[in-house]
């Protein structure tokens, strides 16, 4: 960090930390021009032969799908009694070509299906960053259609983006928890691999706790072929909750200001009361109903899944790419190199990036420069790095990977 940057404000207290975004503008409409990839099927010829995910055949060759920009329609899926809307974003290309389809995994909260989020820990954007719908003009950009959509607890009450009320739910939402939002994703995949309009192949990518999901996800669904965790968390709830206030006082601590001292005391004092909250309702001493506005029984369940994530990433048998920001306080990069090591004891196919100047919701802090545009977007070097691994998991012949 240098004197180019100037300092954003700390979400959770108000301080200046010293950074400052600008954004790059999503790489939407008419497709930049590439030369494309013109190469022969290895071994095969004819019908028999196999492009890779983001190629069409071009008389005896593979060549790179060419996206002269993108369609969106409203979609709708059910799971457990509910309706699921949300938006199905497909490359327009010349040609035939059914692309590869991620479906987009929340975070924590309320989320709409554009993830729209106004900053982070340590972070203030300014401006709610639609980081999915970002991400999902990326992605079509590239080749690839992705399905975004409202969270089970996404209602106008709790998130002005969201449409839908409370009163249309058929149920007691705080019945709601972390079971039914994997349960959720599992059915966006289930629902984008039947359409016939995509390749029936599916790639999961997850934000933040949403990447915790993801390889349980990969395990149990035969149509998705890999998985990306963005910002993954590999620690255990509780450690999770007091670890990333700590995270960020020590950061603000290193900046060596003295104005930033009440702001440090106040982060590590949440950070213990978060500590011996989450402890009190796992060994049952916990005396009220409802913990951080949501009853006991979802700590209770988050607790649980957290719990897994080492013994479920492991067994995710699947291709994974796993990547976050060197200016993410919500989950730092330590959690990064967790899961590295996790991955070369049990000799995963995963791939890790560690991505510098980008933040938890991966926009990406930037000097200010008068001729840059102040546009929000997803990082795209991110997404540069999702299409080259996508790009790279060949098809076998027969179908999907295994």
């Amino acid at each position: 960090m240098n004197g180019s940057f100037r300092a954003p404000v700390l979400l959770l207290l108000g301080a200046l930390v010293g950074c400052a975004p600008a954004y790059p503008a999503p790489a939407v409409g008419p497709a930049p021009s590439v030369p494309p990839d013109h190469r022969a099927p290895s071994g095969e010829t004819g019908a028999s032969r196999s492009c890779g995910r983001l190629e069409v055949p071009r008389g005896a060759f593979c060549e790179e799908v060419k996206v002269t920009g993108y369609d969106e329609h409203e979609v709708a899926f059910e799971r457990g009694g509910y309706t699921l809307r949300g938006t199905l974003t497909r490359p327009r290309v010349d040609g035939a070509y059914l692309p590869p389809t991620a479906v987009l995994v929340h975070g924590s909260g309320p989320s709409d299906r554009d993830a729209h989020l106004p900053g982070a820990l340590a972070v203030s954007f300014g401006v709610e960053v639609p980081v999915f719908r970002s991400l999902a003009w990326q992605l079509a950009a590239v080749g690839v259609a992705s399905l975004r959509y409202d969270k089970r607890n996404c209602f106008a009450e709790n998130n002005r983006h969201c449409q839908r009320s409370l009163r249309d739910y058929p149920d007691d939402i705080e019945r709601a928890n972390m079971d039914d939002y994997v349960a959720d994703a599992r059915a966006a995949v289930r629902y984008v691999a039947s359409r016939p309009d995509t390749a029936g192949e599916v790639i999961v990518i997850g934000h933040s706790e949403g990447g915790v999901f993801v390889p349980h996800i990969l395990r149990r669904e035969p149509a998705a072929i890999g998985g990306v965790l963005l910002a993954a968390p590999a620690r255990g709830y509780r450690e999770q909750l007091a670890g990333q206030l700590l995270d960020t006082a020590d950061y603000l601590a290193s900046l060596g200001d003295a104005q930033l001292a009440d702001d440090i005391a106040k982060l590590r004092a949440q950070a213990d009361e978060y500590d011996r909250q989450v402890r009190e309702v796992v060994d049952g001493t916990y005396a009220e109903d409802r913990l951080h506005g949501a009853p006991v029984s979802f700590t209770k369940n988050a607790v649980s899944w957290f719990a897994a994530i080492e013994s479920s990433f492991v067994r995710a048998g699947k291709p994974m790419l796993l990547m976050a920001g060197d200016m993410d306080f919500n989950v730092v990069p330590a959690q990064l190199r967790q899961y590295e090591i996790w991955a070369k004891r049990a000799e995963l196919d995963a791939t890790f990036h560690l991505l510098e100047q980008v933040t938890h919701p991966f926009v990406t802090l930037t000097p200010l420069e008068p001729e840059r545009p102040f546009e929000p977007a997803f990082s795209s070097v991110a997404v540069g790095h999702i299409r080259d691994w996508l790009a790279g998991l060949r098809r076998h012949p027969g179908g999907p990977n295994p």
